[in-house]
């Protein structure tokens, strides 16, 4: 075992399968009220209206509240033993998605933050900075649009291996379970 991921599995908290439920959905919700402060950005954007320093700034800010929400949610992913333990696969995918945003957002940061000082300008620069950022938000707003997805299918991986691990500490699990198994 590496020491990073060695340090990961001593910090893990194991929870039970209702707890780590509403702690995902806290930091889902969390998510999905960025997730409009983000859309409203990209519009900006979109309608190819003007677009000032001081909205630059605004925008810039919610994406780092926004980054800070999708690193808070990957924590939590990568220091819960019951995942580490149950739906790894689906845990992966979800994490993915996450770092992807994660790498989106430091992007899109960095690209507002050179559009802030041509935006007063009709340069080409200007125009093909304001190409990639669209891009950037399209690509951000695919993932969370994601996110919601992996989180169900993660739940429902890790109901079934709960469920399955009940069966078997109890050894009353269902004949029409057995066979599946």
């Amino acid at each position: 075992m590496s020491g990073e991921r060695a340090l990961l599995h001593s910090q893990s908290t194991s929870i039970s399968f209702v707890a780590f439920q509403a702690e995902v959905k806290q930091h889902l919700k969390i998510l999905q009220a960025e997730e409009s402060a983000l859309v409203d950005a990209w519009h900006m954007f979109a309608e190819e209206c003007e677009v000032w320093p001081d909205q630059c700034k605004r925008i810039m800010v919610s994406l780092s509240t926004s980054g800070k929400a999708i690193n808070s949610f990957c924590t939590f992913l990568e220091n819960s033993s019951f995942l580490l333990s149950s739906v790894s696969l689906s845990l992966c995918s979800l994490l993915i998605s996450l770092r992807l945003m994660d790498e989106q957002v430091k992007q899109l940061n960095s690209l507002i933050g050179q559009f802030r000082f041509l935006c007063r300008s009709s340069s080409g620069k200007s125009s093909r900075l304001r190409q990639e950022i669209l891009s950037g938000f399209e690509v951000l707003m695919q993932e969370y649009g994601k996110i919601s997805e992996r989180v169900l299918i993660l739940f429902d991986r890790a109901r079934f291996k709960e469920q399955k691990n009940k069966y078997v500490r109890t050894g009353t699990c269902p004949s029409f379970i057995q066979t599946t198994w």
